[in-house]
């Protein structure tokens, strides 16, 4: 390069000799830089690098930076930049391919939820003539490149480079700062555009950016693809704030509007403390003697951090009446002893900070889902109780928490649940009798210690106190150990209190975390009860599962493992002997799949491949041989059901099928009459597809209007109050060629056990009734 540039100048004035020595630079710069493919899929990056190495291979990867270079038989080629996005760059490798595939492939893992990167780098043009699309190994432009949503609006659509202007000169900046390619927070645009129709008279200005478009912003925004949504807040002189977003318009603007007020308000006298606050009831006022006071400059720091939450006050040079020389700091609040001055270092916000949260705090608090926010980093923790409805002893508890609050002021605060509401928050501290627990945070997951002795001020001193010195151990919510010895062959049911022994256990155990009400728990539950047959074969294997809607659930249990779990989602975690380390699988749940999965982990069920072969084809056999039996066994209970309940056609073409199990003795309803009835719905295999006994709620429906299938709006017309049946419907009457996915298969005969409970006749049929009674 320094050869072309010294030629360059040499030749300046003679004009054909710059253009070729231009040209020749650009070829020596181009040619150090290697021809390179990109794709992508929902979680990786793939480059591979048309090169072949020989000596002095480096490849340095950082989560922002690509970096490979390499010695070839034509010199050293390097391949440098910026990544559009964020990687993880300790789960990224770069590995050299072998002939014929000659060259480097790297495979770099994307953070966060999946999505695509809508270009590779930061300055796709630099790499224009060595840069191309890989279309054979997958995506190379992202689905979504955003959208025109905020057209129209109040609100401005802006790029990184005018983003960084307005920063500079615009006082009072409102953001949505949200990742095109996340839809958690898609419900927020259009609150966004109604706040800013709301404060158009304010001086707030309304944004809208793509983070993609400038690292900074990121930095200082720090946005995430989560479904705690929040707005952004950037006033000139103090710097950036989260919003967290409230789906009540009014309530948000309120909130957003104390962003546009003076950070400190000046106050010269008693009367205009007084007067601040009265409007503001919880507050801070400090005292100094200057602006440059080092105190004062703290003080003022921690008013930006708690910008939002409390107003603060100022007084600079002046002593007010009633309240300490300066320096002094002060919270007012409209509870408890009214008002609480500060001691300790002026100099240190984190000091003052600590101050102003645990003084606005009651001495006992109420539980609502906001307090969480609140509590959030205070370094305190939680001491819980709980009352029921208004009575003597739940205003004695109270008194008693308030006593015992203030021995342990700074150090805990205490919050009210009530018995019957935040009943749920209680059962996860796994005491049934308690009625006070410590926490260590708000967060669902925090360590919790039941208190179950009697209910005294001495006794519950010395508790909290034992918890402070670290002579407690925390109490988990779990269900009862099983009574049953496990079989072999089966899935083990493992609770909270039998955890920690299969996972440090000399077995390897696959245990299935689940919660109930997913609707995936159904599908897998049988999977894995097979897969739990097949694997009988090795005894050093457990098949488990886990309900962590019942029981203790946290998710450090799998740091350091390959990948970390959908805790919202069902997963597998397999724990390797004596806990050693812990593989997570989170599907797909099909038995191959959990089976390999087994193969790829377990040395032994590798070695004996044969042997798991072996076992599918015997327990396939098996449940075909057990299919058989309840097959016959239902045909013989159908036969002598028919042999005592005779078959009444209620169409001529025998596509309804009625037997009477029990006659009834009330009225026919007529069509259009609201009918109740009970029902349990199976297909002919016996297969439950829908039951209102199992339930336990009767159905209702408007008889021959065409709100249920034919088979019911006919069969429902022959039968009396009382009257208990089995129907049998063809498809003609049912459900048709399409059937009713995914439960009821296309043209399936269904059977249905009824009840017809009661009905109420419609007003026109009650009109004519009435007019025959009179005659």
């Amino acid at each position: 390069f320094f050869s072309c540039l010294f030629f360059f100048l040499a030749t300046m004035s003679r004009m054909w000799l710059l253009v070729a020595c231009l040209v020749l630079c650009m070829t020596l710069v181009w040619a150090d830089t290697p021809h390179f493919k990109w794709a992508q899929d929902g979680t990786k990056l793939y480059i591979t690098i048309d090169v072949v190495c020989t000596d002095n291979r480096d490849v340095a990867l950082t989560d922002e930076y690509f970096s490979f270079g390499c010695d070839t038989s034509a010199g050293r080629q390097d391949l440098k930049f910026q990544l559009r996005e964020d990687i993880v760059a300790a789960n990224s490798t770069c590995t050299t391919l072998a002939h014929p595939r000659k060259g480097e492939f790297c495979e770099l893992l994307k953070k966060g939820d999946e999505h695509d990167f809508d270009r590779l780098v930061e300055n796709p043009k630099a790499f224009k003539k060595v840069m191309s699309a890989d279309w054979k190994m997958g995506k190379s432009k992202d689905d979504d490149e955003g959208d025109d949503f905020f057209d129209g609006t109040p609100v401005k659509q802006v790029g990184g480079k005018k983003l960084d202007k307005m920063l500079k000169e615009q006082d009072f900046l409102v953001l949505h700062v949200e990742w095109p390619w996340c839809r958690k927070c898609d419900h927020t645009r259009d609150k966004f555009i109604d706040l800013a129709r709301k404060m158009k008279k304010s001086k707030a200005k309304f944004v809208s950016t793509d983070p993609r478009d400038n690292r900074a912003l990121r930095a200082m925004f720090e946005p995430v693809c989560d479904y705690t949504c929040y707005f952004h807040v950037h006033r000139k002189d103090e710097g950036p704030y989260k919003v967290k977003y409230q789906y009540d318009l009014d309530a948000m603007t309120e909130s957003m509007k104390k962003f546009g007020t003076d950070l400190l308000d000046d106050v010269d006298d008693q009367k205009e403390l007084d007067k601040f606050v009265k409007a503001n009831p919880q507050s801070v006022l400090g005292v100094f003697k200057s602006k440059d006071d080092e105190a004062a400059k703290t003080f003022r720091a921690t008013a930006i951090k708690f910008r939002g939450q409390y107003p603060f006050a100022v007084a600079y040079g002046k002593e007010i009446e009633g309240v300490s020389k300066a320096p002094s700091i002060t919270v007012y609040k409209p509870f408890d002893e009214g008002s609480t001055k500060y001691e300790g270092d002026f100099e240190s916000v984190e000091a003052v900070g600590r101050f102003v949260n645990v003084s606005s705090l009651a001495s006992v608090m109420e539980y609502d889902y906001n307090l969480k926010d609140k509590l959030a980093g205070i370094g305190m923790f939680g001491v819980h109780f709980w009352t029921d409805a208004p009575s003597k002893e739940a205003d004695e508890r109270m008194e008693l928490m308030k006593k015992v609050s203030k021995v342990f002021f700074g150090d805990a605060y205490f919050v009210r649940f009530n018995e019957t509401q935040h009943r749920y928050l209680k059962d996860a501290f796994g005491a049934k009798s308690m009625v006070v627990g410590i926490q260590e945070t708000m967060d669902h997951d925090a360590l919790k210690y039941a208190y179950e002795g009697e209910l005294t001020e001495d006794g519950l001193k010395s508790w909290i106190q034992k918890y402070k010195d670290g002579e407690l151990k925390p109490s988990f919510k779990s269900e009862d150990v099983p009574t049953e010895d496990w079989e072999a062959g089966t899935v083990k049911k493992i609770v909270q209190k039998t955890l920690d022994a299969e996972r440090t256990s000399e077995s390897w155990v696959l245990t299935t975390f689940y919660k109930t009400y997913f609707d995936e728990w159904k599908d897998v539950e049988p999977v894995i009860a097979k897969v739990a047959k097949i694997v009988k074969v090795f005894p050093d294997i457990t098949i488990g599962q886990y309900n962590h809607d019942e029981n203790y659930f946290n998710e450090a249990w799998f740091e350091g493992a390959n990948t970390k779990p959908m805790v919202h989602k069902t997963f597998m975690a397999l724990f390797h002997p004596k806990n050693e380390s812990t593989t997570v699988f989170a599907g797909p749940f099909k038995q191959g799949k959990i089976l390999n999965f087994l193969k790829s982990n377990v040395p032994f069920v590798a070695d004996k491949w044969s042997d798991v072969q072996g076992s599918i084809k015997a327990v396939a056999e098996q449940e075909q041989a057990e299919k058989e039996a309840a097959e016959a066994a239902r045909k013989k209970e159908e036969e002598e059901f028919d042999a005592e309940h005779p078959k009444i056609n209620v169409t001529e073409d025998g596509g309804i099928v009625k037997q009477i199990i029990e006659e009834g003795d009330g009225a026919v309803p007529k069509s259009g009459s609201n009918v109740q009835a009970h029902y349990h719905g199976t297909l002919l295999d016996g297969s439950v597809f829908d039951s209102s006994r199992e339930r336990d709620e009767p159905f209702e429906f408007k008889l021959g209007q065409q709100m249920v299938i034919k088979c019911w709006d006919q069969a429902f017309a022959t039968m009396k109050v009382g009257e208990q049946a089995r129907l049998t419907c063809t498809s003609d009457y049912a459900y048709g060629d399409r059937g009713s996915p995914p439960k009821i298969p296309a043209k399936a005969t269904l059977r249905f056990d009824v009840e017809l409970l009661g009905f109420e006749a419609d007003e026109a049929e009650e009109e004519e009734l009435d007019e025959h009674d009179e005659l």
